[in-house]
Parts: C-alpha cells; structure tokens; sequence
C-alpha cells in the first residue's frame, strides 16, 4: 500500500509538504499539538532523545497532518510513527503512516472525534464478553470497563503496552489481516491473564496484572498462536460479525455526535465520558472515566490509558505525564472514508 501511493503522487510530494508552511488555523492547532507531544514521545531512546531524532519525529507527523487534514493529528500517533522511524527513513515512514491510516485501519478511526476507535472498543467489548464470558462478567463486577485497557491496544497499536519485537511481529499479521488482528491479540492477552484476574477483585490490582502481562509478552508467536487458536476460543473471529458489531457502534456514536452530547452510560461501553471538568476538545475519551458510583467507591483507579492525552501517562518509563493543559482543541472532526483491508487473507508466518 505504500509504495502505491507513494507512485499515486508527483515526485517531490514528500519534500513538498514536509516544509510547507500552515495555511489555516486548524494546521497551526496540529502543529502546536504536535510540537507539545514530540518530546514525550519515547524521550529515552536514543534517537529520539536526540534533536536529530525529534525533527524527524516532528516532520513526520507535520506532513502527515498537512496530507490529511480530515485526520490531522491524534495523540498518541506519534508512538506509531516512532517505531516506524527506528527502522525506516522519515519518508519511508510517512508513506507507511499513509498506508496504515487511509488502507488499513477503518473509516474515522484516527479522527479527532475518534468515531472509527470507539466503535472498534465498543466491537471488542461485545466479543469479549461472548468469548470470555466469566471474565468478562468478574470485570464488571469490579468495576474494570473495558476502555481502561483497551483503548492504548487500539489507539497506539501497542505500541505503549507491549515490547517492540512483540509489537513489529503483531504489526506483520495486522498489515495482512487487518484490524481484526487488534481484536484478537487483545483477547490472547486477556486470556494469558484470566486465571490471575479472576482471583483478584481490587481494580488497581487488576489492571496492574494486566499491564504485568503485556510486559512478559517476549515470544511473538506464542502470543500469534493463541490469538488465533479457534479452539482457545467459544465463537470464532468471523469478519461478517465484527463488521455488524462494528456497524452498530458507529451508528449508536454518530447518532451520539448528531445529538452533541453523550450520556455516561454509553460512555463507559466506548471509552467516552461526558464530563463537565474537561475542557473543551478533551471530552472525547477523557480521563475522568469513571461514573459516579465508581468515583465514590472505595477502589482506586490507576491512570491507565483510557484516551489519546492518556497514551503519554500511561508510558511512564518513556515520557513525561500530560497535562489537560498540553491538550490543544484541534476543531470538529471532518468526515473521512477510507478503505479498510480487513478481508485479507493471512498467509503462513513468515
């Protein structure tokens, strides 16, 4: 996919955009973004610990916004760009990050209202609780939503969660078979934990475990080969019904949208939580996920990725906390349809 719309546009296209300067206001609102959230990216590899290794980071990202401004920048984007970057030139990397948004990923799902990710969130909710129903059901009761870990699988392709050989293996299937592939490691490693999980009944303890599994996930295949062992599982994968699933979310969260306001209790099935305390263009996904009752409990809840501005928190031994004041309002979302490859046929390990 890259190599084709790389030759889709005139020699010098790269080059172009990567040094134009911004032409409306909504650009400068990505640039300011961008330039906030360049120095937490990763700040301890050696590369981008570097001036060298940010400007890349920081064109990348630039151009990319400037090449759709529809999607523009979305925190948490720049993981993603980063890991391409270790291994690809800052060309290289754009190309792929085209490929991966406009090819790859669904409509909408790195967008500013996020419609395409919380669509996909709520999709995963439903298959997990069809495919590891009592686990499911000991979430629940304990007040772990499914957001709270699952949007940093979707949102940065675990790029935050697991380890980077995991990550580039995981990347290989996700390229051939699509988001579904986000589904179905996220189940494995919910899996791999589910004995432990269903011991433990308080919330930070939970997700802690969790987190704890995602970093002993060294061996790739043995993660690919649970994820997709159809006997490990009580329904299989099958694209027709994560398209239906997927269909329904993101009509229930654009008829959302259409309203202007969302309520807390569709809000935890996606990851959203209206809340009076974020300031305007943080009410997607934000921090304050929890409702009223869970807020009052007596359980903590740990600052666990349950938004793009969260991704940062989330990656303490990488960046720096973010703030809701290094949040810029990048604008009301503009519609984009893009194709989505997730009937692909996966081929043999390579």
């Amino acid at each position: 996919h890259a190599d084709a719309l790389r030759k889709s546009e005139s020699a010098g296209y790269y080059a172009c955009i990567a040094d134009a300067q911004p032409s409306s206001e909504l650009q400068q609102k990505h640039m300011r973004q961008i330039e906030l959230d360049v120095t937490r990216t990763y700040p301890e590899h050696r590369l981008f610990s570097t001036e060298p290794g940010v400007l890349k980071l920081r064109e990348v990202l630039v151009a990319y916004s400037r090449r759709n401004p529809q999607v523009g920048y979305v925190q948490g984007m720049g993981f993603i760009v980063a890991v391409l970057l270790i291994f690809m030139s800052a060309e290289e990397t754009f190309w792929s990050l085209a490929a991966l948004v406009e090819c790859v990923l669904p409509a909408a799902y790195l967008s500013k209202s996020l419609l395409g990710l919380r669509a996909e969130i709520g999709t995963f909710e439903d298959m997990l609780a069809e495919t590891l129903p009592r686990l499911f059901s000991h979430l629940q009761a304990h007040g772990i939503y499914v957001q709270f870990f699952a949007t940093r699988w979707f949102l940065s392709l675990f790029t935050t969660s697991l380890p980077i050989e995991t990550v580039l293996r995981v990347w290989d299937v996700l390229a051939c078979e699509g988001i579904k592939v986000v589904h179905r490691i996220g189940i494995a490693l919910l899996r791999l934990s589910e004995a432990e999980l269903l011991t433990a009944t308080d919330q930070s303890a939970m997700l802690l475990l969790l987190q704890q599994q995602e970093a002993r996930c060294l061996d790739a295949e043995r993660l690919l080969a649970l994820a997709f062992d159809t006997r490990a599982f009580r329904s299989p994968f099958r694209r027709a019904n994560l398209a239906v699933l997927r269909a329904k979310h993101r009509a229930r969260f654009e008829a959302e949208i259409g309203e202007g306001a969302s309520s807390p209790a569709s809000a935890h099935r996606a990851g959203v939580h209206a809340c009076d305390a974020c300031a305007p263009g943080e009410r997607v996904a934000c921090a304050h996920r929890v409702d009223d009752a869970v807020r009052s409990s007596s359980r903590s809840v740990p600052p666990v990725a349950s938004s793009a501005e969260d991704v940062y928190s989330s990656s303490a031994s990488f960046s720096d906390e973010s703030s809701s004041d290094d949040t810029e309002d990048l604008g009301s979302e503009v519609p984009f349809e893009i194709l989505s490859h997730d009937d692909c046929a996966i081929t043999s390990p390579r």
